[in-house]
């Protein structure tokens, strides 16, 4: 929904639209949803979460460019961002798991997404923990 009403705004209004720049957050979108259940609001205002993908993504695609590129003092910025992304996303997919199990817990189902499976599958065993 966000994104086809992203498009068709940006169409009507006349305005160019950067598929480039659109395609990651729609895949982000998609992922979240599936993944864990997640509306990330990807098309409507940059969200924190929004931010940290993007960081990370980015610093991804940097180091897979340039291998050497995180011994460069140019870098640090860089580096420093994805951690904070990194850290941000770590968050958010803990407090994704643990408010799940408090619904599970509280006698809701599993969900039909990826966490849901994951947990179902996780409930049989014991050793499992949200790391």
């Amino acid at each position: 929904d966000g994104f086809l009403d992203h498009v068709s705004r940006l169409s009507l209004s006349g305005e160019k639209i950067a598929m480039r720049e659109l395609f990651p957050l729609l895949a982000m979108d998609i992922l979240a949803k599936v993944a864990f259940g997640l509306e990330t609001s990807a098309f409507k205002e940059a969200t924190p979460f929004r931010t940290a993908t993007e960081n990370v993504l980015t610093g991804m695609m940097s180091s897979f460019r340039n291998p050497l590129s995180k011994y460069l003092p140019s870098y640090r910025g860089c580096r420093r961002r994805v951690y904070e992304g990194c850290q941000v996303l770590r968050r958010v997919g803990r407090q994704c798991i643990i408010k799940r199990q408090k619904e599970v817990h509280d006698g809701e189902e599993y969900g039909e997404d990826i966490l849901g499976c994951i947990l179902k599958c996780a409930s049989a065993d014991s050793n499992v923990t949200v790391q």
